[in-house]
């Protein structure tokens, strides 16, 4: 798990392997499916997201903000381990909204700042970038590359060959 801003703690990671290794706080899962492990006494969110370029399968904008505002009643004010399988996609999807509407980035420096401290494959899935810069970036932040999920495709099958 990757620390990414303190003043309460944001972390963002993979799917704990056991519910108790996760960060102290709130837990808001962004899996496919539903999170059964659980820690006594620690919310769990969740929401549940596809790794898809299918824009038919991402979240509406007004489904996902009225998630952020429920999660922010207990965010804003303990810490926070925000993930998904491998912690790259989804839950940075998520958490680069929740940090441009209530942390106050700009959305182009929460994604580099989640690609700073989780991995440069961050939002490797161009469909959650675009439609993160397209809702919420200003004229100067909708220039990206969209060929980065080629590329980590071409870097993972390079690595397990």
């Amino acid at each position: 798990m990757d620390l990414v801003v303190d003043d309460p703690p944001v972390y963002l990671g993979g799917m704990p392997v056991r519910a108790e290794l996760c960060a102290p706080g709130i837990r808001i899962n962004v899996c496919a499916q539903v999170l059964v492990a659980r820690v006594p006494h620690q919310p769990v969110f969740q929401l549940t997201l596809q790794d898809s370029l299918d824009p038919e399968a991402l979240v509406d904008q007004s489904v996902l903000e009225r998630f952020l505002r429920g999660v922010h009643a207990f965010a804003a004010d303990q810490p926070s381990y925000w993930h998904c399988r491998e912690g790259v996609n989804r839950s940075a999807f998520v958490l680069a909204a929740y940090l441009h509407l209530y942390r106050g980035l700009r959305i182009s420096v929460a994604i580099d700042r989640l690609r700073t401290c989780r991995s440069p494959l961050v939002l490797c899935n161009t469909l959650f970038e675009e439609t993160l810069r397209t809702w919420y970036g200003d004229p100067d932040e909708q220039d990206f590359s969209r060929s980065r999920f080629a590329e980590v495709l071409q870097q993972r099958a390079k690595h397990t060959d």
